[in-house]
């Protein structure tokens, strides 16, 4: 167990953040920037937070070249890309070289020599770390964002032998995560879909948690306006991924409805594989007056971007919790979701937005009415979005992660995954009961931990 301690400046952590050991932890991830995913904000926001506690942060994924190289150190902080080359569908996806992947992974954790690795996915990386931390006896755990729904839209396939496929996806998943020591997903739900695939070891619902101090209602827009030649007007917002199953077709089309109605205007903030068609289908609905499409908006921009909204929209219904309609509630928006998978955890029906059911066009185009139908309403709700979403804050999220990690480390190598009980065994053996002599009584929000 590589533990270290080591010089801060303490004035700005908790008296919970000055308590702990630090950790040298390394996320490994077959996403990374300049990618945009959930997945992707999730680690970069988690990695941050884990810095500002002190930990030194290491992570490796995909570069955007054939050759290998440190791609940002800044404190503690250090990204290693590994050798890559471009995906031909997506221009800012890069795939690593399977040939390279062990050799350059073992190469880094050679390097840095790290308490702890963290997976993001079970693909070419995340197999890769998986089996380099057997070699190396190192403790690894993993958070799960897959949904292999998701990556079906793009292949046209009878509907049986998509069931096989997703069927045969899960199987592989839980092949891979019921090796690890401990598994996150992003909430409840998320936890009980990846269990009724066949996922039998420590699992824990952690939510991605969202930066409160970068997306916030005192965050000013106005001059994205002009920017992106947005007009004066009631404005409904969607921030994502620009892929089939945020099902922006029948949003473009409710909005064209409810427009009929009041005068509105839709942005779309993003780029992904659907955005040909779903431009093809504005300009044929004859919207293209009325919606704009900004294409990927820089990191700087995108807080101040949801200020110039007055809600926010998302129709998807396969996410396993949905860091844009998060990053919306911070910016004090109120929603219109989708009523399916995670979604309903954030939004409340009539308190900080509108649910309607997946993938029903009418019930959508009343609930945009709904929204815009009372200003005094509208603005209740997203004072609503303000207070559900403090629980999300990433700083606690990056404890309860912590708290994880130490488990992990105790954890006797003859303790394997099983279902249910396998922590309680694991606190009860002595190198547990050493670390918590070690690292004396937590102290601040998360009262529960050692």
């Amino acid at each position: 167990m590589l533990f270290y301690l080591e010089e801060l400046n303490l004035v700005k952590l908790s008296p919970f953040d000055r308590s702990i050991v630090h950790l040298k932890i390394l996320f490994v991830t077959d996403a990374y920037k300049p990618q945009a995913s959930g997945p992707v904000y999730s680690v970069e926001m988690l990695s941050h937070a884990l810095v500002r506690m002190g930990h030194k942060v290491y992570i490796a994924g995909p570069g955007k070249s054939l050759k290998s190289k440190v791609y940002e150190h800044r404190g503690n902080l250090k990204v290693y890309g590994i050798s890559s080359v471009r995906a031909p569908i997506y221009p800012d996806l890069w795939i690593p070289v399977p040939g390279l992947v062990s050799l350059e992974l073992e190469k880094i954790v050679e390097v840095i020599k790290p308490d702890i690795i963290h997976v993001q996915d079970h693909f070419l990386l995340g197999s890769a770390a998986l089996a380099l931390a057997k070699k190396k006896s190192l403790p690894v755990v993993g958070t799960n964002h897959f949904m292999p729904e998701n990556f079906l839209h793009y292949i046209p396939m009878p509907g049986k032998l998509k069931e096989q496929i997703i069927k045969i996806a899960w199987k592989q998943f839980a092949h891979q995560y019921n090796q690890l020591s401990y598994v996150t997903a992003p909430t409840q739900i998320a936890v009980d879909v990846i269990k009724k695939v066949g996922l039998k070891n420590n699992i824990e619902a952690i939510s991605n948690g969202i930066d409160l101090s970068r997306f916030t209602p005192k965050n000013k827009g106005g001059y994205l306006k002009e920017k992106y030649r947005i007009p004066n007007k009631k404005i409904l917002l969607f921030v994502g991924r620009i892929d089939p199953e945020k099902r922006l077709d029948m949003v473009v089309r409710a909005f064209m409805k409810a427009r009929e109605k009041m005068d509105l205007h839709l942005v779309i903030a993003g780029k992904g594989g659907y955005q040909r068609d779903l431009t093809a289908i504005v300009e044929e609905l004859g919207a293209k007056p009325y919606v704009t499409m900004t294409g990927f908006v820089a990191d700087s921009d995108l807080p101040k971007l949801y200020r110039v909204a007055d809600a926010f929209v998302m129709a998807s219904d396969a996410e396993l919790q949905s860091i844009a309609t998060m990053e919306a509630m911070a910016s004090g928006l109120p929603i219109i979701a989708a009523r399916a998978v995670a979604l309903p955890l954030l939004v409340k029906n009539n308190v900080n937005g509108y649910l309607f059911r997946a993938n029903d066009e009418k019930e959508l185009v009343d609930s945009i009415l709904k929204m815009f139908t009372s200003e005094k309403r509208r603005v209740a709700m997203g004072r609503q979005s303000l207070r559900i979403i403090k629980a999300h804050d990433v700083m606690k999220s990056a404890r309860k992660m912590v708290k994880i990690y130490k488990e992990a480390l105790v954890a006797p190598a003859e303790i394997k995954a099983a279902p249910g009980g396998v922590m309680s065994k694991v606190r009860k053996s002595k190198g547990f009961e050493k670390l918590k002599e070690q690292l004396g009584p937590y102290r601040g929000e998360d009262k529960e931990n050692f």
